[in-house]
């Protein structure tokens, strides 16, 4: 501490006092300065045991050795003041230092965001990879109920194709191959998978119109959600940089050499108060920043539980996925083996149905012939029907006229005649009767009696005409 500095007297020559500097002269304790200049009648003092300094001091008996006194002593107090001067910058620049250090910084996230940022997009990627996988799932499904429908319809096709194979056989040459209608079972089946496919469609459209409903509400949701956090980082920000501001406000230190202010306690109690502030701030932080990472440690654990019961499944369906390809691979080796079977089945019946066609075509083109001869023999047959009615009533006509002339005639003078003539004695043995109906009647019965040239061309037309008849009612009739 400074020293009080007592009351001195000198002589001083008034050149002297012109000549010399102004001095500085300091109370006890530092807690005020004061500067002098010289001149006549000049006296100063200080506060706090300063100095009066008079022209009576200059008469004093021992005025030299007290002003070397005094001027060691302002030497001293001159070195003391400059002391306290740098040890008064230093701590001023120590507690610049030290807010600059308490000042918090704000803490870098964007590690922690861009963690976060992973594991979201992998649990997006997980939830849309088990998406794909359900989906191929139930395509496989769907594939395998086509292939088992498509064995059906080829068993029964195989099945149906081996009865008409045996019905081809049994069947006479004259068969005709045709195919059957289509099965009343098959039509149902193919009806009601028609409709089932309508079924679901209607249910995959009604699912659609909700799924995209359910996709807008959630797209206003997150949209709305989006908004809050970033209101809610803005507001943080703001929070953050409001705080900072506060703590981190410059703080100008002055030393001013007021009495009775203890400068320790001072900058202890304002530390105090800085620390605890840092301190509420820093557990309010981490108490924030605590409660995030629970929020996100806890999505992470219902992520991960979600991940690890996808994976399960995952290899669930892959094993359902295996088990179903084993058996398309037997359907797929069941099917190219029944299309063996069925293209070798279809070679057999090609060939059968082209010699079956071969011979349809000879039997038609025989048919064709034989109806042509049939209208050709019908056509000679009316007009022989026609020759011999118009015959037979020319021979009616002309009996009757020999049965007249006969009338007329005398038994006995047609007697003589008769025995002359050899013809009508004895007629030749083709000459017989046939009667309309086309059978031959005995010659026993009735024999034709000749009397002249007409009665030879007569019995010669009904000869002729009765072999024709016998000829055509011997004949076979034709079937059709």
């Amino acid at each position: 501490m400074w020293a009080d500095i007592s009351t001195y007297s000198s002589r001083v020559l008034p050149s002297e006092l012109l000549r010399r500097p102004p001095s500085v002269c300091g109370g006890a304790g530092g807690q005020s300065i004061s500067i002098s200049r010289s001149s006549q009648s000049m006296a100063l003092s200080g506060t706090g045991g300063g100095f009066f300094f008079m022209p009576s001091i200059a008469s004093a008996p021992n005025g030299k050795e007290v002003m070397q006194k005094l001027n060691e002593r302002l030497a001293s107090y001159l070195e003391k003041v400059h002391t306290l001067e740098l040890a008064n910058s230093s701590l001023e620049q120590n507690i610049r230092d030290w807010y600059k250090q308490q000042t918090p910084v704000p803490r870098d996230l964007s590690e922690y965001e861009r963690t976060v940022a992973n594991l979201q997009d992998q649990f997006d990627a997980s939830n849309q990879h088990n998406t794909q996988i359900v989906l191929q799932i139930d395509n496989a499904k769907l594939a395998t109920d086509d292939y088992k429908m498509k064995c059906v319809c080829l068993l029964f096709l195989v099945s149906w194709v081996e009865c008409q194979d045996s019905d081809i056989c049994t069947h006479s040459h004259l068969s005709v191959y045709r195919l059957p209608p289509p099965s009343p079972i098959r039509y149902d089946s193919e009806l009601s998978m028609r409709q089932a496919v309508e079924a679901d469609t209607v249910g995959l459209k009604k699912l659609l119109d909700e799924l995209t409903i359910a996709k807008n509400t959630l797209d206003k949701q997150v949209e709305e959600l989006k908004e809050e956090r970033l209101s809610l980082k803005k507001n943080h920000t703001e929070e953050m940089n409001t705080l900072l501001a506060k703590q981190g406000t410059t703080i100008n230190v002055e030393v001013d050499a007021v009495p009775g202010v203890d400068l320790k306690s001072t900058i202890a109690e304002i530390r105090a108060q800085y620390e605890e502030a840092v301190e509420r701030n820093q557990q309010e932080t981490e108490a924030w920043y605590k409660k995030k990472f629970d929020d996100l440690n806890q999505q992470v654990s219902s992520s991960t539980e979600e991940l690890q019961s996808g994976r399960n499944q995952l290899a669930e369906l892959k094993r359902t996925i295996q088990s179903l390809e084993i058996e398309v691979q037997s359907l797929i080796s069941l099917k190219q083996a029944l299309e063996g079977s069925l293209h070798e089945t279809e070679q057999h019946n090609y060939t059968q149905l082209s010699e079956l066609q071969t011979l349809i075509n000879q039997l038609e083109a025989e048919l064709a012939q034989l109806k042509g001869d049939a209208s050709r023999q019908d056509e000679e047959y009316k007009a022989l029907l026609d020759l011999k009615t118009r015959h037979e009533l020319e021979i009616q006509e002309y009996r009757r006229l020999l049965d007249m002339e006969d009338k007329r005639e005398p038994k006995q003078a047609r007697r003589p005649q008769a025995k002359g003539n050899k013809w009508r004695q004895h007629p030749p043995q083709c000459a017989q009767d046939w009667g309309r109906d086309g059978r031959r009647k005995d010659s026993t019965h009735r024999r034709l009696q000749i009397a002249g040239p007409e009665d030879y061309y007569l019995t010669a037309l009904g000869v002729g005409l009765s072999a024709w008849w016998t000829g055509v009612t011997t004949t076979p009739p034709f079937v059709w």
